[in-house]
């Protein structure tokens, strides 16, 4: 057997050591919802990707302003194929992190993307945008492009004053409220709302319930009559003049 552990004090760590270490604590994905977004407006075979940051393999990458790839040309008439927009990590290259296509093996039935290379101390891909090109085009509209990003896992948090500027799906627990919150991309959420009796459903008889939504028509649905005047005779009734 070979163990082995790391980090340690006063000894080098290698990039591959980093990046495992990392990736066991923060899942890949982008920061915000917008992070590296794809779209396409039909102009061209291309492809955009909106400015933002993520982590990959705990390598943190990122893009200032919108960027865009080229999709290779079409396959011919009749066929279509699935090419995928990955950030490939590669750490023999300059940048180790850049954006790049690859493309599928064009159908005349049903296309599948291509397989993604994840190797842990090597070429690592992490999916984009999915891109379907149809036979023929010489564009891609955006209806063409399906978002295939994750965003990245943080550590669970506790707090009395709700983080000013948190990441989709950030989750913590309120101090103040005593409550779990969740953040879903635009405001804090409850984990576990509060129940009110608006919530509860009408439950028929049949299920064990009454049907009725007042205790009078829940009487009433169990026999018993609590009112004035004679709600009239029928077997298992019980009236209660009042």
């Amino acid at each position: 057997m070979a163990d082995y552990a790391y980090p340690k004090a006063l000894t080098g760590m290698q990039d591959t050591q980093w990046s495992n270490f990392m990736a066991a604590i923060l899942a890949d994905g982008a920061f915000t919802a917008t992070a590296f977004a794809p779209s396409a407006n039909g102009s061209g075979m291309t492809v955009s990707l909106a400015p933002g940051e993520g982590i990959i393999r705990g390598i943190l990458t990122g893009d200032a302003s919108a960027a865009s790839v080229t999709i290779p040309a079409a396959p011919a008439a009749g066929q279509t194929r699935i090419d995928t927009v990955v950030k490939r990590l590669d750490r023999s290259g300059t940048p180790v992190i850049k954006t790049v296509v690859l493309s599928g093996t064009a159908s005349s039935t049903t296309p599948s993307a291509p397989a993604l290379t994840q190797n842990p101390s090597g070429v690592w891909e992490w999916p984009v945008a999915d891109v379907l090109v149809e036979g023929g085009a010489t564009s891609i509209a955006a209806a063409k492009v399906t978002d295939r990003r994750s965003l990245s896992s943080k550590p669970v948090t506790s707090y009395f004053t709700r983080p000013s500027s948190p990441v989709p799906l950030a989750l913590g627990f309120n101090r103040s409220t005593g409550k779990w919150e969740f953040h879903d991309g635009s405001t804090w959420r409850e984990l576990v709302p509060a129940i009110t009796a608006a919530d509860l459903p009408t439950v028929p008889i049949a299920k064990g319930g009454t049907g009725a939504t007042t205790s009078s028509d829940a009487l009433k649905a169990l026999g018993i009559f609590v009112q004035a005047t004679d709600p009239g005779h029928a077997d298992g009734r019980v009236w209660i003049k009042g």
